[in-house]
């Protein structure tokens, strides 16, 4: 069934058994919803974030993954590939993942346990027919919608009808070569920029910084996360800080004169300009993202006007 959903917290549960950081990199333009179906051995779900969206990390440890984009027009990138009306992106399991969602895409994902094979741990670009994808977007899209066929069928025949179809495209499809030259470089630069951002998010981390680290130029850099992510370096660090913030502040039980410290425990000095991007990114001030967290505590401490004058 699909479902609007407000934050990204909330699409978070979407990917139950991955291992998936989500950072949300531009504020919502378009109305955000998800859905899944639940076949025997099959998960297939899909989202629409609305906004800018990345998703890192790893696959499910159980199944191999097929994702798309439902749109011949809007493709999703891959590890900075596109992914359109003509490709898939496959992967093993516990394979590395690096999905950028632009604002009006929707990505749709097909995991189940006989798709990669061989694949391992390791994700590829595939190209096929369009007439391949978009029949998947169409099983896709008709078993995560309610009160529809596949509701009042046996759902071991609508799996073996999928199994079917993901086994045609599979078959029909080529590896796409990986980029070379300076588009191999570039990608090379933003995987080792992020683990280095990763592990550096509290500090100040400049380009230099990066640059530095990864042993390429500025200009590489810059270019590598415009394929990937449509933004700058700097831009992406802060959008990743922001949105762990969002999701600390969203927890159970998170008390309201944890915001500033946990504003500080992820880099950000100045409360009041924190306060701006946090509200021009998500749309509400910090505050308000602890007033909606369900078993909140409603008091705060003397001590907190600080944080009181800057995110109000």
């Amino acid at each position: 069934m699909t479902r609007r959903y407000d934050s990204v917290e909330q699409l978070q549960s979407y990917f139950d058994g991955w291992n998936v950081e989500l950072i949300q990199l531009g504020p919502r333009r378009q109305p955000s919803w998800a859905s899944v179906a639940l076949l025997p051995s099959i998960r297939i779900v899909r989202i629409h974030p609305g906004n800018c969206l990345v998703i890192r990390g790893t696959t499910p440890a159980v199944d191999d993954c097929l994702m798309f984009s439902s749109s011949r027009t809007t493709p999703i990138r891959s590890l900075g590939e596109p992914v359109d009306g003509r490709r898939l992106a496959v992967t093993g399991r516990s394979a590395r993942i690096d999905v950028f969602l632009p604002n009006d895409a929707t990505l749709c994902v097909i995991a189940c346990g006989h798709i990669a094979g061989a694949l391992s741990r390791r994700m590829q670009i595939r190209s096929t027919s369009p007439e391949c994808v978009s029949a998947l977007v169409g099983y896709a899209k008709e078993a995560t919608e309610a009160e529809t066929s596949w509701d009042r069928s046996s759902p071991h025949v609508i799996e073996e009808t999928l199994v079917e179809q993901i086994r045609a495209a599979m078959e029909t499809s080529v590896v796409v070569a990986s980029g070379m030259g300076a588009r191999n470089l570039r990608a090379s630069a933003v995987a080792c920029a992020c683990r280095f951002i990763d592990s550096h998010l509290a500090k100040s981390v400049t380009l230099a910084d990066l640059s530095r680290h990864c042993g390429v130029g500025v200009r590489t850099l810059e270019y590598g996360f415009r394929q990937f992510y449509d933004t700058t370096p700097i831009s992406f660090i802060k959008s990743q800080r922001l949105t762990r913030t969002h999701n600390a502040l969203s927890q159970t039980c998170v008390q309201a004169a944890a915001v500033s410290r946990i504003a500080r425990r992820m880099g950000f000095t100045h409360m009041g300009q924190y306060a701006q991007d946090y509200r021009a990114l998500f749309g509400e001030s910090p505050s308000m993202t602890l007033q909606r967290a369900p078993r909140r505590t409603d008091t705060q401490p003397e001590g907190d006007a600080e944080l009181r004058e800057s995110v109000s």
